[in-house]
């Protein structure tokens, strides 16, 4: 007798698809490579800012130290050092205010008729606050024609350098409408060194009076450092700064935060002097 054959069972294979365990697992890897991406491109960003940065501060360092080397390249010394009224180049002069290095004299300026295009003039940083009352910094630039009467040449009885004078004519931050002498925000030092013919410095130290001192000097560096504008807005106060002055631009950057020792560059140039007739 044949039997019936008995119904097949249905299959128990799994259908298809991803259990909740592997959607966990792939979703903590994906997360973890995009944290990875995010950090790279992150990361990559910083450093082309910084580079950028960079490139723009030694731009703009480039153009300041063309400005200042023609200008003290076209000192003009006193021919008569006997005549206390006469033509000077000063260092660290007491009307200037000094964090570090100021200088001032007279030049030759092309472009201005007036009393055979000399002016007065002269640099110098000046800190102050803003209206949020965050330090603030900048390189600043005196600068008057012969022809005005607050020069030499226009009153020769009267002192040419004055704090007063200083304040009219290169005001600089503290003029919040034009900026008038401001060459550049964020420089928080200068230092200028005059060097002798046979390159020492003797007899040439701040401060300095080209009518009363003992040597005249035939070359100048100068330096300054410049600090990137976000570093500048982390800056606290300007004694942060002004306090840790010192003999060398590479003292002042080892004093700052390491925070912002690497948002800061050193810029020199050399200006050589006319020789002594």
């Amino acid at each position: 007798m044949n039997r019936p054959l008995k119904p097949s069972s249905p299959t128990t294979d799994s259908p298809s698809g991803f259990t909740l365990i592997e959607l966990l697992v792939a979703t903590a890897v994906f997360a973890v490579l995009m944290a990875l991406l995010l950090s790279i491109v992150s990361q990559t960003t910083r450093l082309w800012q910084q580079s950028e940065n960079q490139k723009v501060r030694r731009q703009n360092a480039r153009i300041l130290l063309e400005i200042m080397t023609r200008d003290m390249e076209s000192a003009l010394f006193p021919l008569d050092r006997t005549n206390v009224q006469s033509m000077q180049f000063l260092l660290n002069p007491p009307e200037a205010p000094l964090h570090r290095d100021a200088a001032f004299w007279q030049a030759v300026v092309p472009g201005q008729s007036a009393k055979g295009d000399v002016y007065e003039v002269g640099y110098f940083v000046q800190w102050t606050n803003d209206a949020k009352d965050r330090p603030r910094s900048a390189l600043c630039r005196y600068s008057v024609p012969a022809a005005n009467t607050d020069t030499i040449f226009y009153n020769p009885s009267a002192p040419w350098l004055t704090p007063q004078k200083l304040a009219a004519y290169a005001p600089g931050l503290g003029d919040t409408n034009t900026f008038k002498g401001v060459l550049a925000e964020n420089v928080i030092g200068l230092w200028i060194t005059l060097y002798g013919e046979d390159g020492s410095t003797n007899g040439l130290g701040a401060p300095y009076d080209s009518r009363t001192a003992t040597a005249r000097p035939a070359s100048a560096e100068v330096a300054f450092v410049l600090l990137d504008a976000n570093a500048a807005n982390r800056l606290q106060s300007v004694a942060s700064i002004t306090n840790n002055i010192s003999s060398t631009p590479e003292a002042l950057v080892e004093s700052l935060p390491d925070d912002m020792r690497g948002a800061t560059q050193i810029f020199r140039a050399r200006a050589r002097f006319e020789a002594a007739p």
